[in-house]
């Protein structure tokens, strides 16, 4: 009789976990994904709206939270985002913030680029750009040459191949 009463909170506790895990887990949830891929685009143009810092939380916690999906973030991306003079310029958090919101939408939407840090890291910046753009609209003195240049390339076509070429230094690196 213990041994079926012990039986049975074990397999009421180990079905409360699983419960508990997949409550968690939202990259299975068609509805979950989607809002994650629709506040990294709302981000992507609206960076200082009012809702923004509680998109970004939104998000951050979602990429916690979900055991399944890693984001692979690369320094070599945006080196210069790094030096500690950069961070006091307007609207350096939400570009940093959008390289790994990018590549988490991306991942959501595609999910095969679970492995290939070159599509995830050229989703991020290509995300990260676009918040770079909103923040030269609200204030055209925040322009970053190292910023620029990577748009220009992307306007060339050859912004993969940076990517790429980047996203070795950091595989090399590790």
């Amino acid at each position: 009789m213990k041994r079926i009463i012990i039986l049975l909170i074990l397999a009421l506790g180990f079905g409360c976990l699983t419960m508990a895990a997949a409550q968690r887990s939202g990259y299975t949830k068609a509805e979950e994904r989607d809002k994650a891929v629709k506040l990294t685009r709302f981000l992507e143009a609206n960076p200082f709206d009012e809702k923004a810092a509680g998109a970004r939380k939104r998000l951050t916690d979602y990429m916690s939270q979900v055991p399944d999906l890693s984001v692979n973030r690369c320094g070599e991306l945006i080196p210069e985002m790094y030096q500690k003079r950069t961070r006091m310029i307007f609207g350096h958090k939400e570009i940093y913030a959008q390289l790994d919101f990018g590549a988490l939408a991306a991942l959501l939407q595609h999910p095969e680029m679970a492995k290939d840090r070159y599509a995830q890291n050229l989703a991020g910046l290509e995300s990260a750009l676009k918040v770079y753009e909103a923040v030269l609209l609200k204030d055209p003195t925040a322009k970053r040459p190292y910023l620029d240049d990577l748009i220009t390339k992307r306007g060339a076509g050859t912004l993969a191949d940076e990517i790429k070429t980047r996203t070795d230094k950091c595989i090399h690196k590790q």
